[in-house]
């Protein structure tokens, strides 16, 4: 039976549709602690599969965050050169908050695929939780995401 296209139906439709990927931000607009709590409560409803609940969300501040930019600066400048890596690391300051998730592994390839389709519909649900709230997102797998040999993980950049 399909919905009622009331209000609740229509500004679902709204924010899902208007949801987009934003790739320059203004460091003057902070985002609140709180509010990036609320939007991780809201991620973790997303289904997994046997309550396998495979993500995880780290807030990065201070060194931690520095050395992902410098990372990112240090990728770039080995395939780009000085000035790409220069304004990409300028880019990376102005970011308000990172936000990175990762996703349990497993050595089961079934639990692997279900697991990793879970975190993404977690970082979906993020999104629009942000989105919401007028806070746009960046949801990247680039380079940094696969160097030093850990799990891979998806940052989400707000």
């Amino acid at each position: 039976m399909p919905l009622d296209p009331g209000p609740l139906v229509l500004a679902a439709e709204r924010l899902i549709a208007g949801r987009r990927t934003i790739h320059r931000f203004d460091p003057a607009r902070p985002v609140p602690p709180d509010l990036l709590r609320r939007a991780v409560a809201l991620a973790t409803r997303a289904p997994n599969h046997k309550h396998t609940e495979p993500w995880r969300f780290v807030a990065l501040t201070g060194a931690t965050r520095e050395q992902l930019v410098d990372l990112n600066a240090d990728l770039v400048r080995a395939k780009s050169g000085d000035a790409a890596a220069d304004d990409k690391r300028a880019r990376w300051n102005e970011v308000p908050a990172y936000l990175v998730a990762t996703c349990r592994r497993s050595d089961d390839a079934v639990r692997e695929r279900e697991d990793r389709d879970a975190c993404a519909a977690a970082l979906q649900n993020l999104a629009l939780a942000l989105w919401a709230e007028g806070v746009g997102a960046k949801w990247t797998t680039g380079p940094a995401t696969r160097e030093r040999g850990g799990a891979p993980t998806c940052q989400l950049i707000v």
